[in-house]
């Protein structure tokens, strides 16, 4: 009888572990990719056949040969989507490595396709194979649904996608972009052939991005087309009146004058901006214009002005005309630009101030310019950037020199051209530029704040570049180093006084500041009555 009963629980012992063996079997995953020649794209799709549920985790190598292949890109959107924190992993594809990673904290039920990875055939693709590294159940002993990693070769579905492949040799056949009808022509048929795909098929055209750089080229190159042939029919049209000097400008040319500036203030603001030194010149003529059909008792006015002008000058910057330019160093590079810039607004407001002060602008200048080239060669700003903020001095110092209560309604145009050619510029040319964008914005918020009644529509229509030096000023609040709380200091206030004009940057400061403070002591507050709370509730719960 003791034999028998031994027997029977050895069967029902072997029964249970074939059980068990059958219940853990290994499930079939499988891998295949679609056929694709030398130069076209191939994709790797890998599955499952089986349903298995509750899986807590799953690693996907592939390797391939680099010589072979290059990766492109991979799909994890079919995966089921309780799988989070997916991660395509190509830091090795010029090792020749790909991983797939994934992890559940509720457990996901996986079955059929799970990713797809797509490459770049250089000469084949034979190379592929395909590992299952890891993949576990999401119980509490994250037991193993596989014993060991399982190596699998893909194998070809024999598709094949004309469409796709059409795509591909129309976008390779765009070539180097011109600015012709012909290489338009390309560009739009290989967009039109692009569009009219599906979905699915859209993720395997591998060179998109030519056809997409291709577009943005061509697009380049009409705008820069259009522009040149919009300043150059301004040029034409005003070419006899730009010859002018201010020794040769006569009373009879002032409508021609004022024509060009007219038409000047009708150009796109990118025109504008090329045509900023022209603008200069039609100003000088003007006023010069302006100054000819004066009385001799007005002239003598003027000229008194002038002076005046001149007096206010040495009054705030006689210092500046007492250094010797051989003593010159980069220490002094902010206060010949402010006193450059102040030059050129004097300029700028009488004709005759030039030759009043002819000696003091020569020796600023010449000062300035040597100021400027020590500062950049002892910040290693690159020439480029130097000759930039140069060039920007040059031509909106009138801007840069003018105080608040000199703003007009009609300045409003050239402060919004200075704001825009501002934003063009780097950030080492900028940091050669002190105050420039805090200084223009302040201005432009007073130019319209005194609009004309009915006319605050064509001032937004006309200061709408404003809003790009303001992105420029967050973003630079944005990226400073949190480190440095003086420049975060600053460039706050300068945004702030981008809003409200005329307002001290530190009293904004002080606000912020205050605010800060306020919050915190809020948070505080709440946070010990919360504590104490707790405590008392605690206190009658033990009780």
């Amino acid at each position: 009888m003791k034999k028998i009963a031994s027997m029977f629980l050895a069967i029902v012992f072997m029964l249970c572990v074939c059980i068990l063996n059958c219940s853990a079997a290994e499930p079939d995953f499988y891998c295949k990719k679609s056929q694709g020649a030398q130069g076209e794209s191939v994709t790797l799709t890998i599955g499952i056949k089986d349903r298995v549920e509750n899986v807590g985790g799953l690693c996907i190598y592939v390797t391939y040969d680099e010589a072979e292949l290059t990766y492109v890109a991979g799909s994890m959107a079919i995966l089921n989507s309780n799988m989070k924190n997916g991660d395509i992993n190509p830091d090795n594809a010029a090792l020749g490595k790909a991983s797939v990673i994934w992890n559940s904290y509720k457990g996901a039920d996986i079955e059929g396709d799970i990713v797809s990875l797509r490459f770049n055939i250089k000469s084949s693709s034979s190379s592929l194979k395909v590992q299952i590294s890891e993949m576990f159940y999401n119980d509490s002993s994250y037991t193993d649904v596989i014993s060991k990693p399982i190596v699998i070769t893909p194998e070809a579905t024999g598709e094949t996608n004309e469409a796709v492949n059409d795509v591909i040799a129309k976008i390779n056949a765009i070539g180097t972009v011109e600015n012709t009808d012909a290489s338009k022509a390309k560009i739009d048929a290989a967009r039109e052939a692009y569009n009219a795909l599906t979905t699915k098929e859209k993720n395997l055209v591998t060179n998109y991005s030519v056809l997409t750089a291709a577009e943005i080229a061509y697009q380049e190159m009409q705008n820069e087309s259009d522009l040149k042939s919009e300043v150059n029919s301004w040029l034409d049209t005003h070419s006899s009146v730009l010859t002018k000097t201010v020794d040769t400008v006569a009373s009879a040319d002032e409508a021609a004058v004022k024509s060009a500036i007219t038409t000047w203030g009708n150009l796109s603001t990118n025109a504008k901006v090329k045509l900023v030194t022209e603008k200069n010149l039609l100003n000088a003529l003007l006023k010069k214009v302006e100054e000819l059909k004066l009385s001799e008792q007005e002239k003598a006015e003027m000229l008194e002005e002038a002076k005046g002008y001149l007096a206010e000058f040495k009054n705030t910057y006689g210092a500046l005309l007492n250094i010797n330019l051989a003593d010159v160093d980069s220490n002094y590079y902010e206060a010949f630009y402010n006193a450059k810039n102040a030059l050129a607004e004097y300029i700028d407001m009488n004709s005759m101030f030039a030759d009043t002060a002819k000696n003091e602008i020569k020796h600023i200048t010449e000062c300035y310019e040597k100021a400027l080239k020590l500062k950049s060669d002892s910040e290693a700003i690159i020439n480029p950037d130097a000759e930039a903020a140069k060039d920007f001095q040059t031509k909106y110092g009138w801007i840069l020199g003018m105080k608040t209560d000199q703003v007009s309604y009609e300045d409003l145009t050239d402060l919004s051209v200075a704001a825009y050619a501002y934003s063009l510029l780097s950030n080492e040319a900028k940091s050669l530029l002190p105050g420039a964008e805090e200084h223009i914005s302040s201005l432009i918020s007073h130019a319209e704040s005194i609009a004309p009644q009915g006319e605050i529509q064509t001032v937004e229509k006309v200061v709408e570049v404003e809003k790009v030096v303001e992105k420029e000023i967050e973003k630079q609040v944005i990226v400073k180093d949190p480190g440095s709380s003086e420049e975060t200091s600053k460039q706050t206030g300068v945004l702030l006084n981008a809003i409200v004009s005329e307002l001290n940057p530190i009293v904004w400061w002080l606000i912020g500041s205050a605010a800060m403070l306020t919050v915190i002591c809020f948070a505080l507050a709440f946070l010990y009555f919360k504590s104490k709370s707790k405590r008392e509730v605690r206190e009658v719960w033990e009780n």
